[in-house]
């Protein structure tokens, strides 16, 4: 088994710069690597990393990058965290991509 990794909660554009900082200090990457990594420039990252705006592929990038990805939850919902069990799902939540497939569906069924 892989050792834990930190997780982070970002609620505001500082939030998610110093969420991708310590991603990047986790995964041992300088910032000249990660951006060479995430195909930007050490300026762009290091505007992320402040909190500036960047572009949202910049994030994605960035968080793929330091090996994590970025999930959306209701605002104060609890949140469990482990490795993904063989089909993808987290902890043996096998019902959590049926959801969101389901709500994917009511949200084109809506549009």
């Amino acid at each position: 088994m892989s050792p834990r990794r930190p997780w982070f909660r970002a609620r505001t554009q500082a939030g998610l710069g110093r969420a991708i900082r310590r991603a990047r200090q986790t995964a041992g990457f300088s910032q000249d690597e990660l951006a060479a990594e995430a195909t930007t420039s050490r300026p762009t990252l290091s505007r992320l990393e402040r909190g500036a705006s960047v572009a949202s592929k910049t994030v994605l990038a960035a968080a793929a990058a330091c090996g994590y990805e970025i999930v959306l939850v209701p605002r104060g919902a609890r949140v469990t965290v482990g490795p993904p069990d063989a089909e993808g799902a987290p902890d043996g939540h096998p019902e959590i991509p049926a959801l969101v497939e389901q709500r994917a569906e009511a949200v084109r069924d809506a549009a």
